[in-house]
């Protein structure tokens, strides 16, 4: 459903929200918002879909966004968990679910 939102809040009050937007190209789409965070903050990220997982290292500016498709290529739909980890190693963890149109 477009529109559903999930969000994760770290001790500080620094926040991870995730809103679905609806689907490009038959796949879901996310805006993943950062709320509460230092400039530039270094974040790692986890992103678990099925068997596939992906890490990244990502630097946030406060108020920023970025948009983010789940999914895997076997298979049609599923739960994508989205870890964010701080520098100090405190992690929140959004479940997000996905399908393809």
């Amino acid at each position: 459903m477009s529109g559903s939102q999930y969000v994760q809040c770290f001790s500080d009050g620094a926040k991870v929200l995730a809103i679905k937007l609806g689907y490009e190209n038959g796949s879901c789409v996310y805006e993943i918002k950062f709320e509460g965070f230092d400039e530039s903050e270094h974040v790692k990220v986890t992103s678990i879909s099925g068997k596939e997982t992906i890490n990244a290292s990502i630097n946030i500016d406060n108020n920023s966004s970025v948009y983010h498709l789940p999914g895997t290529l076997t298979e049609t739909n599923g739960i994508n968990r989205m870890i964010y980890t701080r520098n100090s190693g405190e992690y929140v963890e959004l479940l997000l679910p996905w399908d393809k149109q």
